[in-house]
């Protein structure tokens, strides 16, 4: 077998066992609800409206235009359901895809087989890549970069004989990695500068290396020289299709308050952010101490910080300029690096983070290059440099998978991953916010309320309230549940949640005005909530004001004509409000007929509002039948109390009398 199989062959079975303990993990409440958990159209799995949603919707759920990623997580539900293991595991698919991919692809472009297999295997298990591996949520990451790699492939072979329809091929692969992840909009850029070096497909007299130069840039392979501005020129439509991604990106952050969520920072300190945070990026590749899921910005950095951060970015780029002559490799590495981090550096900002591990997926790979290929030419003439550069080499890449590990652990679940963030970062308002979040969900009600009082002092927001009112609530402590529940409102006043939320614990306390303001309240804003016009509904008819609520009920009806709680509803109303000019027989039948017939008869509390309106009509022995059916299921399903209800139904129906009753099921 050719060694580079066997080198194939190794790296696919290092990224396996490596990550395989990721298939054991559960989703974490990162994101992942969004984007699975919780997503009441990716939990359908593979349907026609799923794909049809994928599309059409720009702002998806609370991110951007991605619809190939999208599909991927319908598809995985198709498969796997809801087990963690499936998702995971496709995940660690298309890493190591991505892998297998990147060896190749600097195999064929430079033809340095050993050079290439170190910088893959470093790719492969570097630290830094385990929040895009371990990571559900980060599918659009490894999917756009296995396009991204498909498209650096077709460009390889474009670059060796030039077609029209190999260039159709580099078109459509960067679409579907655009439709992935917008993040790739640096690709044509890319493209120019693998053009410079290794493929040296263009002529730049200033970098122009002489003959022994040429053998010492670790380029082995050969592809016609190209114009500059002809190589300009060909990445132009590709750039096109980047500039409208941007703009699409942008479109859908600014519809969906995502830009600048940490108090809209001015352009003077997203700039510093960026410079520290390259050298912040270059320091954990070098030594990936410390990591975590979400580094807090910290709205200002030193002003030390940045310079020494800025020197040592000028330093470096002067340095590979200065030997982009007789050493190539070191620039494209370095601008790599540089150049496709930008759409992830915070100029624009986007999150609450000031950088993030998943960030440097493919710009860790430019630094490899620099390394390893500087490495291979102070080795090239000397067989015992080379055997002690692959020894150290398989030292770094086993330190490397040991951290691996060892980092990978601490995303089993929400808990693990969230109190190891809080080990390793401060002031983190997030990681004290959803660590709570995981804690109440696993009923550690007393451990949750100090994180949620934790993220308040770090940081002013509604979620944080919202959720320490959910805890209280739990406890017990609702007036103290709507201290906080109302402070979120105040925060948050277009949050249809926590608004909600408020105005059943409003009900819940008997002050019912103030629930039906908010419920008005939140109409106002979305007329579409079917839900919470009948919650509204039900708020009114339980307080006298039935011709209110029968209105309520018409109109969530006519948005939504099979909702069988409003059907159910507005028939019990109907059938027997104890004042004639609010009942109505002949609809309460139909109205009940319909919630029976959607439910397949099944639903005691149904049969029963049928059978009550069956009364109404006079119906009495349909009533006496009907009873008797509602008694029976309620018996079935174990609901004594129900069945006890539906016999006094019946008894009350053999005297020929029907049900009056104001309040509303």
């Amino acid at each position: 077998m050719d060694r580079k199989l066997y080198l194939c062959l190794t790296l696919i079975i290092l990224t396996v066992a490596t990550y395989w303990p990721v298939k054991n993990h559960e989703f974490v409440n990162y994101d992942d609800p969004d984007y699975i958990t919780a997503n009441p159209v990716v939990r359908q799995g593979l349907t026609a409206h799923g794909v049809a949603w994928a599309f059409q919707n720009l702002h998806a759920e609370k991110t951007y235009w991605h619809p190939l990623t999208w599909i991927s997580h319908l598809i995985d539900v198709h498969l796997f359901g809801l087990t963690p293991a499936g998702h995971h595991l496709g995940n660690l698919l298309f890493h190591t895809l991505n892998v297998v991919l990147l060896f190749w692809i600097l195999y064929r472009m430079t033809g340095a087989v050993w050079p290439s297999a170190v910088v893959t295997a470093l790719f492969a298990i570097h630290p830094l890549q385990v929040d895009t591996v371990a990571w559900v949520t980060e599918r659009k990451n490894v999917l756009s970069t296995f396009l991204m790699l498909l498209g650096l492939l077709a460009y390889v072979r474009y670059a060796a004989r030039p077609t029209i329809a190999r260039y159709a091929w580099i078109f459509f692969l960067f679409c579907a990695a655009l439709m992935s992840k917008p993040a790739v909009v640096t690709f044509p850029c890319l493209l120019l500068l693998l053009d410079f070096w290794p493929l040296r497909r263009i002529h730049i007299s200033y970098f122009a290396p002489s003959s022994g130069d040429e053998q010492r840039s670790g380029v082995a392979t050969n592809f016609p020289l190209v114009p500059l501005r002809h190589a300009i020129l060909e990445k132009l439509p590709l750039l096109l299709l980047s500039i409208a991604s941007c703009a699409v990106t942008l479109l859908a952050h600014r519809g969906l308050g995502m830009l600048d969520p940490s108090g809209h920072l001015p352009l003077r300190l997203r700039l510093e952010n960026a410079v520290v945070s390259y050298a912040r990026y270059l320091g954990k590749i070098l030594w990936p101490d410390d990591l975590a899921v979400l580094y807090p910005h910290p709205g200002q950095w030193p002003f030390w910080e940045v310079v020494l951060s800025g020197m040592l970015l000028l330093a470096v780029t002067a340095l590979v300029l200065r030997r982009a002559k007789f050493q190539p490799y070191l620039l494209a590495g370095w601008f790599w690096f540089l150049g496709t981090l930008i759409p992830a550096i915070g100029i624009v900002q986007v999150g609450a983070q000031s950088m993030a591990d998943r960030f440097a997926y493919i710009p860790i790979a430019g630094i490899f290059v620099m390394i390893v290929w500087t490495v291979a030419e102070f080795t090239a003439h000397s067989p015992a440099r080379q055997r002690l550069a692959l020894i150290v080499a398989g030292i770094v890449v086993g330190i490397s998978a040991g951290g691996t590990l060892h980092q990978l652990s601490h995303w089993k679940n929400s808990i693990t991953l969230w109190q190891h963030t809080l080990r390793v970062t401060t002031n983190n308002f997030m990681a004290h916010h959803d660590l709570g979040v995981a804690l109440r969900e696993s009923g550690r009600l007393d451990d949750a309320l100090p994180h949620f009082q934790a993220a308040l002092r770090i940081r002013e927001n509604a979620l944080s309230h919202f959720e320490m009112g959910q805890v209280l609530e739990r406890q017990g402590r609702t007036n103290d549940a709507i201290t906080q529940m109302e402070r979120s409102v105040a925060l948050a006043p277009r949050w249809a949640t926590g608004r909600e939320r408020l105005a059943f614990l409003l009900t819940e306390r008997g002050d019912v005005t103030n629930a039906l303001a908010h419920c008005s309240e939140l109409l106002r804003l979305a007329p579409q909530r079917t839900d919470i016009r009948i919650r509204m509904a039900v708020f009114l008819s339980a307080n006298d004001r039935a011709a209110e609520a029968i209105t309520h009920y018409h109109e969530a009806l006519r948005s939504k004509p099979n909702d069988i709680a409003a059907l159910n509803n507005l028939a019990w109303i109907f059938a027997t409000h104890p004042e004639a000019q609010f009942r109505n027989g002949a609809e309460a039948v139909e109205l009940a007929f319909r919630a029976c017939t959607l439910t397949g008869w099944k639903s005691p509390t149904f049969v029963a509002t049928l059978a009550a309106a069956q009364a109404e009509m006079r119906n009495f022995q349909q009533a006496v039948d009907l009873a008797t059916q509602a008694r029976t299921l309620a018996t079935i399903a174990g609901e004594t109390e129900a069945a006890a209800e539906c016999e006094k139904l019946r008894l009350l129906f053999v005297t020929r009398t029907p049900f009056r009753q104001a309040a509303t099921r």
